[in-house]
């Protein structure tokens, strides 16, 4: 999952129940009220005073609706391998069941991104190639990581510093192509979803919890979705 644009001073983390930005800037008492009072009457936040200047904590608002029957410790106990009849045993019929086309993914990275090999997400600074059922890329994607909890993203901003333009160029181009250009890549990652389990939308459209389960061609779990979904 990929945060929202970060800054200098905006620092933004996430848990599975809120997700918030906290801003401090350093300004004389007097006016550190006149701060707390405008973020508190825009955004109805949390304020903090901290070494004669102002903090304010403000949560950002999740409009998250759940399949009927639904339970987040049963969504917790599904395991890689459980039988698809085994979620719907446990958490219900899902909002939706949405066909999808397994994929390969590579990633490079300075580090050694051990953990996108087992679930395709990325850490830190890195570009990502998504690979059709053929072996032609599809998508690129990537991000820069500007401190220890902030990241940004766009034209350039990422690990191999591919433009827009560049990125358009590659689309299409085949495996042997991409690692003739760049090497190999620093891990791969192969999802095997051939079905999409939605048990959780935004009925308004907005930021919501991604709760999903993705099944194999054998009928069995070989992911699972539960984190923040950004819109």
């Amino acid at each position: 999952m990929q945060d929202k644009k970060g800054d200098a001073n905006c620092t933004k983390f996430h848990s599975d129940n809120v997700c918030a930005a906290i801003y401090f800037q350093a300004v004389k008492p007097k006016r550190a009220w006149f701060a707390a009072l405008a973020v508190l009457l825009g955004l109805g936040g949390v304020l903090l005073l901290v070494g004669g200047g102002v903090a304010a904590l403000f949560f950002l608002s999740f409009d998250t609706q759940y399949a009927p029957g639904y339970s987040e410790k049963k969504f917790k106990s599904i395991k890689l391998g459980d039988s698809e009849q085994l979620v719907i045993s446990a958490l219900g019929q899902p909002f939706s069941t949405e066909d999808t086309k397994p994929y390969v993914a590579w990633i490079y990275a300075a580090d050694n991104q051990e953990r996108f090999s087992r679930t395709g997400e990325g850490a830190g600074t890195y570009t990502t190639f998504r690979f059709d059922t053929n072996g032609h890329v599809v998508s690129v994607a990537g991000m820069v990581q500007t401190s220890a909890n902030t990241f940004t993203f766009g034209d350039g901003l990422n690990y191999l510093k591919l433009t827009e333009t560049q990125i358009g160029n590659l689309k299409g181009s085949t495996q042997d192509e991409i690692k003739k250009q760049f090497g190999p890549p620093t891990a791969i990652y192969q999802d095997k979803t051939s079905k999409f389990l939605r048990y959780s939308k935004s009925p308004s459209s907005s930021n919501y919890q991604l709760r999903a389960i993705g099944i194999d061609e054998n009928g069995k779990v070989v992911r699972i979705w539960r984190e923040i979904y950004w819109d």
